[in-house]
C-alpha cells in the first residue's frame, strides 16, 4: 500500500511535464480520483456496507438486548416511574420492530435516567425528605396524621357549635329583654 501525501507541487510538476496550464488542475482532479479509486474506495464501500446495511452479529445482538429492555419498561412502567412518566413507556411489539437502533438507544437511556430518578425520589421520601408540593405540611407518620386531622375537625366542630349556642343565647336574651317589661310604665305601653 502506497504511503505518504499527494504533495501540492504536483500542479507544478505536470506543467513542467508539459500539461498546459489550464488542464493541469483537471488532470490532478483526475490522478486524485484514480488514487482513490484504485486503491480506497473498495475498502469505504466495504466499510459503508458493512456499517449501514448488513446485519451482523453485533447489530443483531445489540437490537435484541433494546428491545428486550423497552418491553421490560412498558410492562413494568408504572412501578418502575412516576405516574407522570409512566405514558412515556408506553410501547407495543410493533412500535419497537419499527425503530432503528439509534431511536432504540434513546429511549433505552431516557428511560434509564427515569427510573434512577424515581428511585432516588422514593428513597428520600422513605427518609424522610419532603417534596416542593408538600413542604410545608408537619412531618408525622401516617397513624398520627390522621388523629391529628380528627382532633383539627373536632376542635372546629366544637368551635363552631359554641358559637352557636353564643348566638343563639344573644338572639334569646334581646328576645327577652323585649318582651318581658320591667316597670309598669313597660306595661302599660304594651
Amino acid at each position: 500500500m502506497l504511503q505518504g501525501y499527494l504533495a501540492k507541487t504536483w500542479q507544478t510538476a505536470l506543467t513542467k511535464c508539459g500539461v498546459k496550464r489550464d488542464n493541469a488542475s483537471n488532470t490532478m482532479t483526475y490522478l486524485f480520483k484514480q488514487i482513490w479509486n484504485t486503491l480506497f474506495q473498495q475498502l469505504w464501500d466495504t466499510r459503508n456496507h458493512i456499517l449501514h446495511n448488513t446485519p451482523n452479529c453485533y447489530s443483531t445482538a445489540e437490537s435484541n438486548n433494546l428491545d428486550s429492555k423497552l418491553l421490560w419498561y412498558s410492562e413494568n412502567r408504572y412501578r418502575l416511574f412516576t405516574h407522570g412518566d409512566a405514558d412515556l413507556a408506553d410501547f407495543d411489539r410493533d412500535n419497537i420492530e419499527q425503530m432503528g437502533r439509534k431511536l432504540k438507544r434513546k429511549w433505552v437511556q431516557h428511560l434509564d435516567r427515569l427510573h434512577k430518578v424515581f428511585t432516588l425520589e422514593s428513597k428520600n421520601l422513605k427518609e424522610g425528605q419532603r417534596t416542593l408540593t408538600n413542604i410545608q405540611r408537619t412531618r408525622r407518620p401516617p397513624n398520627q396524621r390522621s388523629k391529628a386531622r380528627a382532633r383539627t375537625r373536632r376542635q372546629q366542630r366544637d368551635q363552631l357549635a359554641m358559637a352557636r349556642r353564643k348566638s343563639k343565647q344573644s338572639r334569646l336574651q334581646v328576645t327577652i329583654t323585649k318582651r318581658v317589661p320591667t316597670t309598669i310604665q313597660d306595661r302599660e305601653e304594651q
